[in-house]
């Protein structure tokens, strides 16, 4: 079904899912789509929006009855190896910044309060910071100035 002419932020917002159960819950939601071989994963697209997208498509005889986007299973396999990337760059971090961790105890009376907050803004930009590329129409590569142009 064509999204047609409708502002950027309400297509992200139809074709963006995110993910926010915890591991366990994400792998009953695979194990679920899997054992149902016949339909994937899929987010719905809620009512409202139906004359919308009819309106914008130009077609007023455009009956939208329901409507859901189909979530690829390869990207919700993805995010596993994400999560796990992301904890092995912490704990590395960690033990440049405190030493070796085999015995999972981190000394932290030999860091300042100074040293300290600076480790965990270091973490949090690590966990929540996503210096990733898009893919798709329109690529774009986050938090960059550069732009494109005949002038290349």
């Amino acid at each position: 079904m064509p999204l047609g002419k409708l502002p950027d932020e309400v297509k992200d917002n139809i074709l963006t899912v995110t993910m926010t159960q915890g591991i366990e819950a994400l792998k009953a939601i695979i194990a679920e789509g899997q054992r149902n071989e016949n339909r994937g994963l899929m987010k719905p697209i809620p009512a409202e929006l139906y004359p919308i997208i009819a309106d914008v498509n130009n077609d007023l005889g455009m009956i939208i009855v329901t409507a859901n986007v189909e979530l690829n299973m390869a990207k919700i396999l993805n995010i596993f190896p994400k999560i796990e990337s992301k904890l092995l760059d912490i704990l590395y971090f960690l033990e440049k910044q405190f030493g070796n961790l085999d015995d999972l105890d981190i000394d932290i009376e030999s860091k300042s309060d100074e040293e300290l907050e600076r480790i965990i803004n270091h973490i949090y930009v690590m966990i929540y910071n996503d210096n990733s590329v898009t893919l798709g129409n329109n690529n774009k590569i986050k938090d960059s100035n550069i732009t494109s142009g005949s002038g290349i």
